[in-house]
């Protein structure tokens, strides 16, 4: 499971805050997860674990773009990015999530905020989709952090398996397509190679199509013979 995360603050305090908060929940990490949690992760209640997030840090929204680049060149993406909403001077935390998910739509986000920046309408507006962020007013105390950290990497290990299931499936039905058109051309070429009228209908009895006898004894080529009764 992806526990990588970024922490984006303009105030060295606060990365070591976020370091020792989610460093603890590593340790600890478990009790602040349900039983359903639990089972989704395979793991057992009270079953001791390594320490659950890797932690970056990056002291503007530019950094941040770059390590969050940098880790998807490794194929490490992070999972979700805790981020400061006022970070003079350069981009604020909205910008800088905008930028990152332009990179990586999947990447879950915690806006940081202690001041009233932007309306929840104006939020609406400007995010692609508020499905995958959430909002946590400063100050914030460690179980807060904690919690949103289990939520949100939980959050993007079930989309990433719904989105890899659903490629798994698209693969399949592209390669039934594949067989069914082969087998298709296959029972065309058969029809064809025999003496006999042959007409294939709809179970409306319209027309389908007519192998080289039929198109001869007719006088019809298929795409005129097709829809008729």
């Amino acid at each position: 499971m992806n526990r990588r995360i970024l922490v984006v603050d303009d105030q060295a305090a606060i990365h070591e805050y976020f370091s020792k908060s989610l460093s603890a929940a590593g340790r600890n990490g478990l009790a602040d997860l349900d039983p359903l949690e639990l089972e989704i992760l395979e793991l057992g209640v009270g079953e001791e674990s390594e320490p659950m997030y890797q932690l970056d840090f990056a002291l503007s929204g530019r950094q941040a773009l770059e390590l969050l680049m940098e880790a998807q060149e490794r194929r490490q993406p992070y999972a979700m990015a805790f981020v400061d909403m006022r970070m003079p001077p350069g981009w604020d935390g909205l910008e800088t999530v905008e930028r990152m998910w332009q990179r990586d739509p999947l990447l879950q986000v915690v806006i940081c905020t202690a001041y009233s920046d932007y309306s929840w309408d104006a939020l609406q507006r400007r995010v692609r989709s508020v499905d995958n962020f959430l909002l946590l007013s400063k100050p914030f105390d460690v179980l807060e952090i904690r919690q949103a950290a289990a939520s949100m990497t939980l959050r993007r290990h079930l989309t990433e398996s719904t989105v890899s299931q659903l490629g798994t499936l698209r693969e399949e039905l592209e390669q039934s397509r594949e067989e069914l058109e082969a087998l298709n051309r296959r029972l065309v070429g058969i029809l064809d190679a025999i003496p006999l009228v042959s007409v294939t209908t709809y179970t409306e009895l319209r027309i389908r199509g007519l192998n080289r006898s039929a198109q001869e004894l007719l006088g019809l080529h298929p795409d005129a013979a097709s829809g008729r009764l």
